[in-house]
């Protein structure tokens, strides 16, 4: 049973189109969105995949179309590439935006969109939280795998070459107004990107299945997300074309992302996160090895927590003191994590992937002063850094 707390919010805008004929009803959510024509916005390796065919079949026999294609986004999101795409889109006189393929398109488009709906303001003035109040053009988004993005989330984030800085923003106006999951799109990404991309979804699920922000509604959507990641990854990242199981996973991203939104990044997301900026290692490499290592620091003492995660991860912890809660769940995630480094062959310790020891105390402090918003200390961040360190 759940604990419904004295009060709680909880905001969703977002509409989900997940099987056969999601593409073919995106032109229909257009003509409800009140839009005409689409400026699709999609990562090279999508393009090379041939992920855009299907989408342009979709418009073949609408009255909506597509007003041009921008197919130049690269591995991330960029402030140059974003204002190249914010121009195109006033002067094709697009209505809203497609975004279709890796976490970077998504950003990409929100924003460019950004820049389009807000043009009395500087785009520096709306980092952070709730700074954009401006209502901004629909945006249908096409995720493709499992990655927790700008796809699902109220978040964006840019890379500022001129300032060699990431620009973050956080805004329920950063919402997509559609997403579209189908099966003609899951087949692309390679196994460890599947692998890396999962345990992202499953740490964005425990973390807010453990945040002290949670509600019942967080719950319901972080326990779906964990429970498809049990079921699904390993199958996923095994074989591409189990489109059940990768089906699965970009559901199970979607659900994990609607959860963190309400929640916001727990101590993994945000060493992961430092860990990108200060090592330039992966962000999502970064998080598959400080998973394992860090879950007991989500799940603490409270059997609850611990109970909850086994239980959907197919353990149990009825056998265990409130001060040992954090094993069980663990030692399971620990399991999950080595299944898919055989198979996929992730890094085992930050070292290997590349982070040096001089560097964990500046990695513990980032991640603290910038990314994370919990009662953990950076004593406690350091020390979840050194375990992952061997």
């Amino acid at each position: 049973m759940f604990s419904v707390p004295d009060y709680y919010e909880f905001k969703c805008p977002v509409k989900l189109l997940s099987g056969l004929t999601a593409l073919s009803s995106i032109t229909f959510e257009m003509g409800l969105l009140g839009c005409e024509t689409a400026m699709v916005v999609i990562d090279r390796a999508s393009l090379g995949a041939g992920l855009l065919g299907p989408v342009n079949a979709a418009f073949s026999d609408s009255n909506r179309s597509i007003g041009h294609v921008f197919g130049e986004v690269g591995n991330e999101a960029s402030l140059r590439i974003a204002t190249r795409v914010a121009d195109i889109f006033r002067q094709t006189r697009c209505d809203c935006f497609v975004a279709l393929g890796s976490g970077a398109c998504m950003d990409t488009a929100k924003a460019a969109n950004i820049m389009v709906s807000c043009e009395d303001k500087a785009l520096v003035d709306l980092q952070g939280r709730d700074k954009i109040n401006d209502r901004l053009f629909p945006l249908i988004t096409i995720p493709i795998s499992a990655e927790v993005n700008a796809a699902t989330t109220n978040t964006a984030a840019v890379y500022n070459e001129e300032k060699n800085k990431k620009m973050e923003f956080c805004s329920d106006s950063l919402y997509a107004d559609v997403v579209a999951i189908s099966p003609a799109m899951v087949s692309a990404v390679s196994p460890r990107t599947m692998a890396t991309q999962g345990l992202d979804c499953l740490t964005r699920a425990l973390e807010a299945y453990t945040s002290a922000k949670k509600n019942p509604v967080v719950d319901i959507f972080a326990s779906a997300a964990m429970d498809q990641v049990r079921g699904c990854l390993l199958r996923a990242v095994r074989d591409k074309h189990d489109k059940e199981a990768r089906m699965g996973m970009v559901n199970a991203a979607f659900f994990a992302g609607i959860a963190s939104s309400s929640s916001g990044p727990g101590i993994i997301h945000a060493l992961a996160r430092a860990v990108e900026n200060t090592s330039h290692v992966p962000f999502t490499t970064a998080n598959s090895i400080l998973l394992s290592k860090g879950i007991e620091y989500l799940v603490g003492d409270s059997m609850d927590n611990a109970e909850g995660i086994a239980g959907m991860m197919a353990g149990s912890v009825g056998h265990l003191e409130d001060k040992d809660a954090g094993k069980v769940p663990a030692d399971l995630v620990g399991a999950l994590v080595t299944g898919l480094s055989e198979v996929s062959r992730l890094p085992g310790s930050l070292s290997v992937a590349g982070v040096k020891e001089d560097d964990l105390v500046e990695i513990a402090a980032t991640a603290i002063r910038d990314y994370y918003t919990g009662d953990l200390k950076e004593v406690d961040a350091l020390d979840i850094l050194k375990k992952a360190l061997i």
